[in-house]
């Protein structure tokens, strides 16, 4: 449930609908307009308002569903994200070219575009170099 403790749920609303219904629901989640979806659900364009008229909650099922659709594919997008990151970080443990651009999307992702340079100066085994930001006065 959302913002309301009234509202009820998808299954609550879809238990009301008879299968006609359900159909035509189902059609017009995709659909961008009514008459679209009652044609593929096989009724007649007008039946939709008749039903509205009664206080079929359709529109209240479509919108519930649409919702459900958009979580759905954010938990996916989520569980997606584990397997990309645990893919660039093995990546980034190979050998090969594919190595830096493995680092560089993991630095880009944490806030680090590849364009922001550090300034700085490192000295190990004799040999210093040098990190400028490339902005030299």
């Amino acid at each position: 449930m959302t913002e309301s403790s009234t509202e009820r749920t998808l299954d609550e609303v879809l238990d009301e609908l008879n299968d006609l219904q359900l159909k035509f629901v189902l059609a017009r989640v995709n659909a961008r307009f009514d008459h679209q979806a009652a044609q593929a659900a096989g009724i007649h364009g007008k039946t939709p308002i008749r039903w509205r008229k009664k206080g079929v909650p359709i529109d209240e099922a479509i919108r519930l569903m649409r919702i459900n659709a958009i979580q759905s594919a954010q938990e996916a997008i989520k569980a997606a994200a584990v397997l990309a990151v645990d893919t660039i970080i093995d990546e980034m443990t190979t050998k090969g070219s594919e190595r830096v651009r493995a680092a560089l999307a993991v630095l880009d992702r944490v806030g680090m575009p590849a364009t922001n340079r550090l300034e700085g100066s490192i000295e190990a085994a004799g040999v210093m170099i040098v990190l400028d930001d490339g902005q030299a006065d």
